[in-house]
Parts: structure tokens; C-alpha cells; sequence
């Protein structure tokens, strides 16, 4: 249960849909339990849950928000956070001859240091959110509930004219960025958002980096967070790029998608892509538009 309770007075959007998945974990987790309240800008709630949230945290508070988020589990009793810091290009260098140097031998490595890596933009320590392959019982009966016995033809699930990627799966990712203690006042500068697509998961009993690692790399660290201030945000939140990953099922599609209207009762999207296959490429726009009404007293 939380102790604090705090509603921004901007931005309330982006503060909801943070704690909301906050919520989520064993125990829950109550951010505003951590901040430090008596600070400047004690906590900034931003306008894109990419951005997320900038908070203080107090001196007395940051080693028990680090047990906190090192000791989480997700609704399945598993690990929710891996934590890691850049701990420098020489101890990069010597993993990844150290990974080289098991694969020929068949020894393992314990040392994350290709994770580390994601962290070197991370100001302080790092925790990623771990995205782990778990089907419930119910996609598993959904997946199932076709009679094998009918000959009808499926429709193609990556027609590639459609807008968005069908069934895609949901890599996307809480990162924290606990910063270091203020040599003065012991706060800690903080931030917290959601990578629209993580590049933390458990694979083969331990934490590695996902194919997601180059959308991640390009779109959201190089486009999103290098340009931010010489770019309008919302020109930097509204152009996504279509590179393999998560979001399309890792197809070769390759291309560019523009949010022209994005608001609560109207949204207009245009899409256009290249999709590598057959040795070829097959190109597809397409416009998407959604919308609210309350015609009569229906929406």
C-alpha cells in the first residue's frame, strides 16, 4: 500500500500509465514512496511516457528503492528487474573475448557485460524490466480453438499492407536511471520511462540482449533521445522508422510511420514500407484512421 499519494498536476497520462505497471509487480511499487518531496523539482512528470518521469530521490531513500527494485518479481514469482551499470569500454572488450574464447571451449561466462553495455548512456545504475516467453492458458486455448478437421484457407497474418504489425509481441520495457548521490545533499537524481521495445530478456536461463537492441539503438537512444532539443518533441514522438524487431514480428520491413493527428478522439496515421522477401522488396503505404464520436449519445 502506498504512503504517498501524489497526482501531477500535468502530464497525469504519463504518471497513470507508469504506476499503473508499477502495480503489477510483487510487491507492488509505490514511486511516490521514494521521492523526496522537500527537493526542487522534486518530480517532473514529462509528456511522453518515453521521456516518463523525473524524480528525487532522498538520501535516506535511494538504498532502499535499490533492494526494492532488485528484490521485485513479476506475477509469476520471476525476476522483474536486471540491474547493471557501464562499467567502461576495456571491461566490454574482455567479455566479449571471454564469450569468444567459451564458445570454442563450451564454458559460460556469469558476467553480463554485454547488458552493461545498454547502460552506458544510463546516468548511474540501471535496471532494465526482464521480458520473459510466457503463453497463458487462455492465448493457449485461443491458439487451439481452430477444428483441424476445416480445409478453409487463413488469412496471411503479415500481409504487409496492414497498418500495424499483427500479434506482434510486447517487448516494451520499464528502465530506471538511479543516478549517483549528490556529494552534498545525498539526493539522488532520477528518471524512469518506458522503451517503447526492451532489449532485457531471459533467454535460455539467463538475462541477454534481444534483436531489439538496434531499434532500441537507432530509434529511441540516437533519433528520439540524441535529437531531443534540437527537434520539436512532437515531431520526434509522431515519426517512428520500421526497422526489424519486436513490434514487426522481426520481418525485413524497413520504412517510416507518421502520426499526423494523435489525439484522445482522432488519430490519422500514414505507414509506408519496404518488405524485403523473395529476394525482392515489396513496397505498401497505408493510411489509418480512427476515431470517437458521440452521435446521439453513443461512442
Amino acid at each position: 500500500m502506498a504512503k504517498n499519494k501524489f497526482v501531477p498536476t500535468k502530464n497525469l497520462s504519463t504518471w497513470d500509465t507508469i504506476s499503473d505497471r508499477l502495480n503489477k509487480f510483487s510487491p507492488s511499487i509505490a514511486l511516490a514512496d521514494y521521492i523526496d518531496f522537500t527537493a526542487k523539482n522534486a518530480v517532473r512528470t514529462l509528456d511522453y511516457t518515453s521521456d516518463g518521469i523525473n524524480f528525487v530521490v532522498a538520501k535516506d531513500k535511494r538504498d532502499e528503492l535499490l533492494r526494492t527494485l532488485r528484490s521485485a518479481r513479476t506475477q509469476s514469482g520471476k525476476q522483474a528487474f536486471e540491474g547493471g551499470q557501464w562499467k567502461g569500454a576495456l571491461h566490454a572488450a574482455k567479455g566479449a573475448a571471454s564469450d569468444i574464447a567459451n564458445s570454442v571451449t563450451g564454458g559460460t561466462s556469469k558476467d553480463a557485460w554485454a547488458l552493461n553495455i545498454s547502460y552506458a548512456a544510463t546516468k548511474g545504475i540501471g535496471f532494465r524490466e526482464i521480458w520473459r516467453l510466457e503463453l497463458t492458458d487462455r492465448q493457449l486455448r485461443l491458439q487451439n480453438v481452430r477444428d483441424k478437421n476445416i480445409k478453409t484457407t487463413l488469412l496471411d497474418s503479415k500481409f504487409s499492407s496492414q497498418f500495424n504489425a499483427p500479434n506482434s509481441i510486447d517487448l516494451s520495457s520499464l528502465h530506471w536511471a538511479i543516478g549517483e548521490p549528490d556529494p552534498k545533499t545525498g539526493r539522488s537524481e532520477c528518471n524512469l520511462h518506458i522503451d517503447q521495445v526492451g532489449i532485457a530478456a531471459n533467454l535460455a536461463g539467463g538475462t541477454a540482449l534481444t534483436p531489439d537492441v538496434g531499434y532500441h539503438t537507432l530509434v529511441e537512444l540516437a533519433f528520439r533521445t540524441g535529437l531531443k532539443g534540437l527537434v520539436p518533441d512532437k515531431v520526434l514522438q509522431g515519426v517512428d522508422f520500421i526497422l526489424p524487431s519486436s513490434r514487426e514480428n522481426y520481418a525485413l520491413n524497413f520504412g517510416m510511420q507518421i502520426k499526423v493527428i494523435d489525439r484522445k478522439n482522432l488519430r490519422l496515421s500514414l505507414r509506408g514500407m519496404c518488405s524485403v522477401h523473395n529476394g525482392g522488396c515489396e513496397w505498401s503505404g497505408t493510411i489509418n484512421l480512427s476515431g470517437i464520436h458521440n452521435i446521439f449519445g453513443s461512442k
